[in-house]
């Protein structure tokens, strides 16, 4: 009997000791649970806040970049500021060409009319001495 008294006293104690360790575990498992439940319930409104500064990011972004387009549209692009150049430059060798043009035709014009002059002149002089000739005639 006496160990009969004596297991039995001594499944009491194990039997207290696991109760002690369940109770902990319990008290455990109700603390992970409240706090599985907090986090579960702050993590929405995280997830609805970060969600409206995004989208408010994607806005600002948007306009910042529709900003730059109005700001671009008057200026050439890359591919037309390379054209612009090449146009610029044609135009540039087309000026100078009229211009030594222009300057082929004064001075052409100036021989002209030196020898217009000098017609003129060798004009005068002959009928001046077919006048000459007539008095005298």
């Amino acid at each position: 009997m006496n160990n009969s008294v004596q297991e039995n006293e001594t499944q009491v104690l194990e039997f207290r000791e696991y109760a002690k360790k369940a109770h902990k575990y319990e008290a455990l498992y109700e603390r992970d649970a409240k706090m599985t439940r907090a986090i579960e319930s702050i993590i929405p409104e995280e997830l609805k806040k970060s969600e409206k500064e995004l989208s408010q990011t994607q806005r600002r972004i948007v306009g910042i970049l529709e900003n730059i387009s109005r700001g671009l549209k008057g200026k050439p692009q890359v591919g037309q500021d390379r054209s612009i150049h090449g146009e610029m430059s044609f135009k540039q060798l087309q000026t100078e060409n009229a211009a030594n043009t222009l300057e082929h035709v004064k001075a052409d014009l100036a021989k002209r009319k030196e020898e217009l002059k000098k017609r003129k002149k060798y004009r005068l002089r002959g009928r001046s001495s077919e006048t000459a000739k007539a008095h005298r005639g």
